[in-house]
């Protein structure tokens, strides 16, 4: 659910953005987004995208499941290891969509541009550049996230988009520790079982 609510709200803003920066194209969507609120809606969206990346990290390392989005050797025995290609674009996603956040936080009116061009040397302009030319990866990044789910596993992953697969949750030290005591009491049960059978 999560996926699909991060898809949805990456897209959207990504489009507003767009939109905020072609204001000709808005009327042929003001179904979607209203004419005069694009700017509301745009830093709407943003602030909700990075709100489920932040909840969405807090839920792998919650469940121990960061070991699924390290970023491991690309290749084992002369072969690609997909997945790991799938973990790295996601981590420049991630760093793409900070990158984003940071310069769209510069360029509200939340700070002072007076205060950017003369202390810090960054005018206006390069910096909307910069927070509009990022939006490409992102808009690239579904298009490699489906190409390398189909090379990691053709039909099978490429579903698998649609019906993910829930991650084997992770052992803690508690869990061994549980499962070490139900094993070794099991062993002294059969052991028992054995000695009285003779």
């Amino acid at each position: 659910m999560v996926h699909w609510i991060l898809v949805v709200v990456l897209l959207g803003a990504a489009a507003s953005g767009i939109l905020l920066w072609k204001k000709e194209l808005q009327p042929y969507v003001a179904f979607l987004f209203q004419a005069g609120k694009v700017g509301v809606i745009h830093i709407s969206l943003s602030v909700a995208l990075v709100g489920i990346i932040l909840l969405h990290l807090w839920y792998l390392r919650h469940k121990n499941f960061f070991n699924h989005i390290t970023i491991q050797s690309l290749r084992a025995n002369g072969r690609v290891r997909w997945r790991y290609v799938n973990v790295l674009l996601y981590w420049v996603l991630f760093t793409i969509i900070l990158l984003e956040t940071i310069t769209g936080v510069l360029l509200t009116k939340l700070v002072n541009q007076d205060v950017l061009a003369s202390i810090f040397m960054i005018e206006k302009r390069p910096l909307l550049l910069a927070h509009l030319y990022l939006i490409l990866p992102i808009l690239v990044f579904p298009i490699a996230h489906v190409i390398v789910h189909w090379l990691d596993g053709q039909h099978r992953r490429l579903l698998s988009i649609f019906r993910p697969q829930v991650f084997p949750r992770c052992l803690s030290q508690g869990d061994i520790v549980q499962m070490l005591r139900r094993e070794n009491a099991s062993l002294r049960k059969n052991n028992r079982d054995a000695a009285s059978g003779r």
